[in-house]
């Protein structure tokens, strides 16, 4: 589930934080191995995974946010990996995700992350 932040949600969020505090969140896009379903533990191959972390006080790499007014009310700093599911991406996957072979062949696996 994405959660979109528009800027004054952010410049709550830093108001409610603690000036040292850095929010993560993660996500990860599935696929399903040949004959499996991505919903069931063992069937499912990590195709993307992205990080984003947020915090009122500036960090390595971070990028600053602005509010409406132009006033800078917090960092954040994303990052997404393809990553190669070792089998081909059903038609289904590569729909919803908008993820297709070509973009993740010559990602790493998840073993070598």
């Amino acid at each position: 589930m994405w959660v979109i932040l528009k800027p004054a949600d952010l410049a709550a969020l830093a108001a409610a934080l603690p000036d040292d505090a850095i929010v993560l969140t993660f996500d990860v896009e599935t696929c399903a191995a040949p004959g499996g379903d991505a919903r069931v533990p063992g069937k499912a191959r990590v195709i993307q995974f992205g990080c984003v972390a947020f915090s009122a006080a500036t960090f390595p790499d971070a990028d600053p946010i602005h509010d409406e007014d132009g006033v800078c009310v917090g960092y954040t700093f994303s990052e997404d990996t393809f990553v190669n599911p070792t089998c081909r991406i059903d038609a289904g996957s590569q729909a919803i995700h908008r993820i297709t072979d070509a973009q993740v062949r010559g990602a790493p696996t998840i073993a070598e992350l």
